[in-house]
């Protein structure tokens, strides 16, 4: 569509040269020799006579320095819950609006979300040579993810793209909702989507010119692909039933998880050693212990470094149900772990190994 308020004077001759060198475009070599008016002409950017020459919308997102004055609200607000929005929702970090065209918002939203979040945990792995690193968040599946969102705006709707930053994962939300013609059953499963309408598809065609999305409904196989390749869980994508927004879910690799896990032991072991301190445990006492409580100081006291997922594994029970019987464990003050979160170790009570091994 044309904007009847934009003025040619709105349209940066910087911007656009830049976009047409970017792109390899013969036109670039002739911005400032022709004019801004007959480039826009031959792009097809402009719509009317002539004498009434009009702006279209696209070219207003993609080349205006300030957008916003003809989009409200074409901006990212990102935030982040180091706790959990539902664990501490009061205690986040707020990054301020991010604005600009298309593409430099695009831009700098990535490089803030690979400040805010994106990082590798490097871990050696017994009897190998290699390290293994693994990421938090592939930065290709995010980047994709984040340009989906304002291929698909509504640029009509006073409503920004947020993106919330959790311990488990990263939101990243949208308005409008997925199109109608995308059936429910295709979003459950988050393959591809496959719809009958494209929204803004000139911009559309310029971001893919960019090289930042693909088009023809294949931006959703990129982004699980991607997250596959890494080891993370697949993307998840949710509508209202009216469709007036969509929310995509982009899981951290579960390796982070577990060292979420290893933090929060190692803080409460803090506690248990100042209760310890308190209170003691007397030598010859009995400490009743359950069956799996039994197996997992086991196994502990064979492989001290072993990670908690590992105990699941090696005693057939889920990461979930060790972690339960860790904490109750840690509750009897007879179980801490010392060291860093990575390279720690278990500490079972003499009064334990006595119990067990007599």
């Amino acid at each position: 569509r044309s904007n009847s308020r934009a003025r040619m004077e709105d349209i940066s001759e910087t911007l656009l040269t830049e976009h047409l060198k970017t792109t390899g475009s013969r036109l670039a070599n002739q911005v400032r020799a022709r004019g801004v008016e007959a480039v826009l002409d031959e792009m097809q950017l402009l719509s009317g006579p002539p004498e009434m020459h009009r702006i279209r919308n696209v070219a207003l997102m993609m080349f205006c320095e300030e957008p916003e004055k003809f989009f409200p609200y074409t901006e990212v607000d990102i935030v982040k819950f180091p706790e959990g929005s539902i664990k501490n929702p009061n205690s986040f970090v707020e990054v301020p609006p991010i604005k600009g065209t298309v593409p430099q918002i695009i831009k700098r939203t990535m490089e803030k979300i690979q400040d805010m979040a994106i990082e590798n945990i490097v871990d050696k792995v017994n009897n190998r040579m290699e390290s293994v690193t693994s990421t938090s968040y592939p930065y290709n599946a995010i980047e994709e993810a984040v340009v989906n969102a304002f291929y698909h705006r509504d640029y009509s709707k006073y409503e920004p793209v947020t993106i919330e930053i959790e311990p488990e994962c990263i939101r990243i939300i949208n308005c409008p909702g997925i199109d109608r013609s995308v059936s429910d059953a295709a979003i459950k499963e988050g393959r591809r989507f496959r719809s009958r309408y494209y929204r803004n598809r000139r911009l559309g065609e310029f971001l893919h010119e960019l090289e930042l999305c693909e088009g023809h409904c294949t931006g959703i196989p990129p982004i699980q692909e991607e997250l596959e390749r890494n080891g993370s869980p697949a993307a998840t994508f949710e509508t209202d039933a009216d469709r007036q927004s969509v929310c995509v879910t982009i899981p951290v690799h579960p390796r982070f998880l577990e060292e979420e896990a290893d933090k929060n032991i190692g803080t409460e072991n803090e506690k248990t050693d100042i209760e310890q301190k308190k209170t003691g445990i007397e030598t010859g006492i009995e400490i009743k212990l359950t069956d799996t409580e039994k197996s997992i100081i086991e196994v502990m006291m064979k492989t001290p470094q072993i990670t908690i997922t590992d105990i699941a594994a090696s005693i057939g029970m889920s990461r979930s149900g060790v972690q339960y019987a860790i904490d109750n464990l840690k509750k009897k003050n007879v179980l801490k772990r010392e060291g860093s979160t990575k390279k720690g170790t278990w500490v079972v009570a003499d009064v334990i190994r006595e119990q067990i091994y007599g």
